[in-house]
C-alpha cells in the first residue's frame, strides 16, 4: 500500500488557485479582455456563445472574461456593468429625493 500511496505523492499535480487573493486565473490576455467589452458596448445584446466564437474560445472561458473579469451581468438580455459609478449613484439619489419630496422630475 505505500508504494501506490508514495507514487500518488509524488505525482500529484497541484491543483491550487493561481489567482490573486480569491480570483481565480483569467486565461484571456488584457487585449482580449478590452476588446471583448468594446464588443458588448458596441452591441449589449451580445450573447456569450457569440464572444466565444468571435475571440476562439470556450463558452466557460467567455462567460469568466465576462462575469469575473470585466464585472457585467445579463439583464433583460443586456450586459450592464454590475456597478455603478460615483455619478450614477448621487444621479439615483437625487432622483429619489425628488420623488420623495414630490418635485417632478
Amino acid at each position: 500500500m505505500n508504494g501506490w500511496k508514495d507514487f500518488e505523492m509524488e505525482n500529484k499535480m497541484s491543483v491550487m488557485n493561481t489567482g490573486v487573493g480569491d480570483q481565480l486565473a483569467s486565461v484571456a490576455s488584457e487585449t482580449v479582455k478590452q476588446q471583448v467589452e468594446q464588443l458588448i458596448r458596441d452591441y449589449r445584446r451580445v450573447i456569450v456563445d457569440e464572444i466565444a466564437a468571435a475571440f476562439n474560445m470556450s463558452h466557460g472561458s467567455a462567460y469568466n472574461v465576462v462575469q469575473n473579469d470585466l464585472r457585467y451581468r445579463k439583464v433583460c438580455s443586456r450586459w450592464v456593468p454590475r456597478q455603478l459609478s460615483d455619478d450614477h449613484k448621487r444621479a439615483r439619489r437625487n432622483c429619489d429625493r425628488r420623488r420623495v419630496l414630490g418635485v417632478p422630475l
